[in-house]
């Protein structure tokens, strides 16, 4: 997958939150300030959901993408780290306890 990305490259994250602020302000002109606050606080759900999957892509295709380095390709130990580390161990890269108990989303990601 070797896929490098640069800080100013454009990802759907960035397309999506575009989308999102046109579609307010056209609202907010319109004259509808509460279907802008509706769609506002629809939208934001998406734009969370989107980027929690999108960081999700890209951290694991990260640690496959190390895995195949240091194996020099091997198939077979990049699909026991994928199935073993990645996919049934995700939710373990995260401190999910702590964030619920402070209410921070900020403290997950630490």
């Amino acid at each position: 997958m070797d896929k490098k990305m640069s800080s100013t490259e454009e990802t759907f994250i960035d397309a999506l939150y575009e989308e999102q602020k046109k579609l307010i302000a056209f609202l907010q002109q319109q004259g509808q300030p509460s279907y802008s606050q509706s769609v506002e606080a629809f939208l934001s759900k998406i734009f969370l959901l989107s980027c929690a999957s999108y960081f999700e892509s890209r951290i694991t295709d990260s640690i496959s993408d190390y895995a195949k380095s240091i194996s020099n390709s091997d198939e077979a130990l990049v699909s026991l780290v994928r199935i073993k580390a990645i996919e049934r161990q995700y939710y373990s890269y995260f401190e999910w306890r702590e964030a619920l108990f402070y209410g921070n989303v900020s403290v997950v990601l630490s």
